[in-house]
This record gives structure tokens, C-alpha cells and sequence, in this order.
């Protein structure tokens, strides 16, 4: 394996005990459906690694094949996998390496249950001694790191759940444009807190039509 993983990955690694989520029967009339946790890993990633600009998220394809299950749903399909491209010039490079340990040492708080990098695969639902192994596949993952994401939020997610109202829309790393889109929740959010605080005024004081104009 060409990936080593740093100490504190190597002990994130052995203390880590997550399971693994598939993505569900395959079909071809599947549309994908992007969960919102993957939105903010993205966000984090660009924010604590300012080479990563390129990331590809949701995307139609085959599904994968699973010896026991049949042929399921890839996690991009449904949402929950990234593929972080790494700079041309630093193929199988550092850059990689710090990100996907990074991921390995956050695997816990961060809900991420795989990570593909430099030849090399980690799973968090592994025995031990399993989790971190050569990777076979055809595509040897010099180029781009791949993170995927448990079902649930991790915890550093998951009390935002609570605000949220359904999925967060899809994150898109580019438009057609080449700027970064991501929906933004904020706008429900508000709306939100000023009905509460409507509801909690039992219709006097300002109350939720007043603080939309008055002229309703």
C-alpha cells in the first residue's frame, strides 16, 4: 500500500466501530438523492483544504455488486459519497494523504464509513485488522480522494437535523458557470424562528404577518 496512515488515524483506526450503509436496491429509474450532511463535509473540506476545489458529489451509474446482496445502488447515486480531486501536479501526493487521514482520525464525529486513497481502502466496519487494506479495484485512486458517508448525520452533524425541515438540496461543487452552488437554508431557517416566535406571542406584539409588512 502506498497510503500510510498517520498515528493519529492508525489510533482513530483501531478504536473506530462504524457500521456500514448500502445504498439500497439498484434501478435504473433511480434518480439520485443527495443527503444534506455531505453538503457541509464538502464545505469543511474546502475550508481546511484550500487546494480542493474539484469535487464531484451525486451522479447517475451502474450501481455496484455486492457478493451477498446483489447489485445495489453506488453511495454516489444516493447521495452519500465525494470524490475530492487532488491537484495534477501532486498525483498520489501529499495533499491526498493529509485529507484522507484527516478523514480516518474525524471518521467517528464526521459519520464517514469509507475512504479510497493512493491504492489503499479504509473501512470503519471492519474487524481491526481489516479496516485499513490494499484496494483492488480497477481505478487505483491516485487522483482523487473517495469519502462515503454513513445514513445518519455524524455527530457533528446530526443536531442541525433538527432544523431542518427535508434534504438540503443537492450541492453542486461546480455550474455551468465554474462558480460554486449550494442551496442555502438559511431563508427557511428564518422563517421558522419568526413563526415560533409568533405562535409564543399568541398573536400580539409584532406577530409573524406584522414582521412580514404590515399590510397584509
Amino acid at each position: 500500500m502506498s497510503w500510510q496512515l498517520s498515528p493519529e488515524a492508525r489510533h482513530a483506526s483501531d478504536h473506530a466501530g462504524i457500521g456500514y450503509d448500502g445504498g439500497g436496491p439498484w434501478s435504473p429509474a433511480a434518480e439520485p438523492a443527495p443527503v444534506w450532511h455531505l453538503g457541509k463535509l464538502v464545505t469543511m473540506i474546502r475550508g481546511r483544504f484550500p487546494w480542493a476545489r474539484d469535487i464531484g458529489t451525486t451522479r447517475h451509474d451502474q450501481g455496484v455488486v455486492s457478493r451477498t446482496r446483489g447489485r445495489e445502488r453506488s453511495l454516489h447515486a444516493v447521495g452519500r459519497a465525494a470524490d475530492v480531486m487532488v491537484p495534477r501536479q501532486s498525483l498520489a501526493g501529499p495533499e491526498g494523504t493529509s485529507l484522507a487521514n484527516w478523514l480516518v482520525e474525524n471518521a467517528q464525529a464526521l459519520g464517514v464509513q469509507l475512504v479510497i486513497w493512493d491504492h489503499s481502502v479504509w473501512q470503519g466496519s471492519s474487524r481491526p485488522e481489516r479496516r485499513f487494506t490494499p484496494y483492488s479495484g480497477p481505478n487505483p485512486h491516485v487522483d482523487h480522494v473517495h469519502v462515503e458517508l454513513t445514513a445518519a448525520p455524524g455527530p457533528v452533524f446530526a443536531h442541525e437535523a433538527l432544523y431542518l425541515l427535508g434534504p438540503t438540496p443537492r450541492y453542486v461543487a461546480r455550474d455551468a458557470g465554474g462558480q460554486e452552488s449550494e442551496s442555502n437554508a438559511l431563508a427557511v431557517l428564518i422563517v421558522v424562528a419568526i413563526v415560533a416566535a409568533s405562535v409564543r406571542k399568541g398573536g400580539r406584539g409584532p406577530g409573524f404577518w406584522r414582521l412580514l409588512g404590515g399590510a397584509l
